[in-house]
């Protein structure tokens, strides 16, 4: 729905109403980057990707990076690790697209002024804090819901939060370098 509701013709207003009864994120957010709400489409990005489950999220670093002799790779920069449908993926689109709206200019300034880029950075840093707690207190469990971060288990618990700390510590270096 996303690619439509960027077309100018369009109505703005009403398909708006439809996308946030249907529940499209997505599409609402780039209905409310078209209506000029800049700071509501960029939390509306931040929001998608705090919905992305932790599990999936570590899985897709697994599936990048089985080896733990391997400090990082490639595959660990912003931007390429777009082949994953949800996870990695999900979270790079959505961070880029909050990104392009933050550094959106008009009469040759910022339209959310530093704000944008604030609240990107104070997104990252929180959701870094976050994970960082919800997998080690996934990792500390003896229950089955462990076995979620066992797909390489090869890997040990402190590379998990080291390969979390490195993935968002990139994202921020990101944002920063912009």
């Amino acid at each position: 729905m996303e690619k439509w509701v960027e077309k100018e013709y369009f109505p703005v207003t009403e398909c708006l109403e439809v996308c946030r009864a249907m529940k499209n994120e997505r599409g609402e957010a780039v209905l409310l980057k078209r209506e000029g709400q800049y700071m509501p489409a960029i939390r509306q990005y931040l929001g998608m990707i705090d919905k992305i489950d932790l599990a999936v999220l570590l899985d897709n670093m697994c599936r990048i990076e089985p080896n733990k002799d391997i400090q990082r790779s490639e595959a660990w920069d912003f931007g390429t690790v777009s082949a994953f449908d949800t996870g990695l993926g999900s979270f790079d689109d959505n961070l880029e697209k909050a990104c392009k709206i933050a550094e959106k200019k008009e009469n040759g300034y910022n339209v959310t002024g530093d704000d944008g880029w604030f609240s990107i950075l104070d997104f990252l840093q929180n959701f870094s804090v976050m994970a960082h707690i919800k997998v080690n207190e996934v990792l500390q469990r003896n229950d089955k819901k462990k076995s979620l971060f066992d797909r390489a288990a090869t890997i040990s618990k402190e590379t998990h939060v080291e390969r979390l700390k490195d993935f968002v510590s990139q994202r921020i270096n990101y944002i920063l370098k912009k």
